[in-house]
Formats: structure tokens, sequence, C-alpha cells
């Protein structure tokens, strides 16, 4: 995984950005991060949120972007609906 700065999520239903981490441990600062636990059900409906993922490699500067749908509302859990599991630099 690439060192990323710039990490930034938002829900394009609401347009609020969503509080995100960084994981904790041996991959720490290098690209791995949580966008949504289930504290952040209630942020969501239960059909589901598009969510525009923000990043940008922290060596080259080159941003890109992915949209992930994440549902919740009323449900047990946060749960991705679709969208990648991964964002790639070239």
């Amino acid at each position: 995984p690439a060192a990323i700065k710039d990490f930034k999520a938002v829900n394009l239903r609401t347009n609020k950005d969503i509080k995100t981490e960084p994981i904790n441990g041996p991959e720490a600062n290098r690209g791995f991060h949580v966008i949504a636990t289930d504290g952040n059900m209630k942020e969501f409906t239960n059909q589901g949120d598009d969510v525009k993922v923000t990043a940008t490699d922290s060596v080259s500067n080159q941003t890109k972007s992915v949209t992930v749908k994440l549902a919740g509302g009323c449900a047990c859990h946060i749960s991705k609906v679709s969208g990648p599991d991964t964002l790639a630099f070239d």
C-alpha cells in the first residue's frame, strides 16, 4: 500500500465529512483507513448512501477518488453495498 496524505470521505447525500481513522499497527501510515464503523450507523440510510473517498499519494502527489455505497440506518451493523475495496494510484 502507498503512504497517503489528505485522506477524506464525504457522505454525498448530506455533503458532510465522515471522520475516518488510519488503522493502527504495522500498517500505520501506509494507506489503510477505516471509512466508517458501527458508531457511524445513524449517518447512513438503510438503502445506503454514496461516499466519495479521496486520497493523495504522499510520494507522487497524485490524487484519486472512488465512490462507495454504505448502508446503516436502523440495521445492526454498517455495511458496504457497492464500490471498490481499494483506491489505487497509477
